[in-house]
């Protein structure tokens, strides 16, 4: 009797995990396209009730904060997804354009170089680090990245990738 209610107990709180977690991130990036962010903001809260040490969950908050204009609580949330988990790329990624947005481009490349360690395909990291570093005078290092972004770059991704050559050519001389 007890085994069956314990289990159904975790069934139970595994179904709202599931739900929350496993259905919940691309409904909270819809919500946030949909500029939803209060939405947004609630449903990760509710993840964060049910689990508290979700990563996910704390990124895609700081994701709705930041499309929110609430930069502190955005960071904080990235911060936390960060400690939960020192492997996630997405809040050392969504930190570095924080940074890069704000014009603090020198942090930027240091988030952009974390997300890259982790995940040395990462083309987005490399472009906007090449940028950033662009951005600071940083010519060799700004080639080496937008070269990194073109070797891994989906050839879908047109504009970038032309916008990259470009620049490799312009500080190249």
């Amino acid at each position: 009797g007890m085994i069956c209610l314990l289990a159904s107990a975790f069934f139970c709180a595994f179904v709202a995990l599931y739900v929350c977690i496993f259905r919940m991130p691309n409904s909270v990036l819809s919500l946030c396209h949909k500029q939803e962010h209060d939405r947004a903001i609630a449903d990760c809260d509710r993840a964060i009730a049910i689990d508290p040490h979700d990563a996910i969950a704390y990124n895609n908050r700081g994701v709705a904060y930041h499309k929110k204009g609430q930069i502190d609580q955005a960071m904080a949330d990235y911060d936390r997804a960060i400690a939960i988990d020192p492997k996630n790329v997405t809040a050392y990624f969504n930190k570095g354009m924080v940074y890069g947005n704000a014009g603090q481009f020198d942090k930027a490349v240091v988030e952009f170089d974390k997300c890259i360690a982790n995940d040395p395909k990462n083309y987005s990291a490399h472009f906007f680090k090449a940028a950033s570093c662009d951005r600071l005078g940083r010519k060799n290092e700004a080639i080496r990245g937008y070269q990194a972004f073109l070797q891994y770059a989906p050839r879908q991704h047109e504009k970038e990738i032309s916008l990259a050559r470009q620049r490799i050519e312009a500080l190249g001389r």
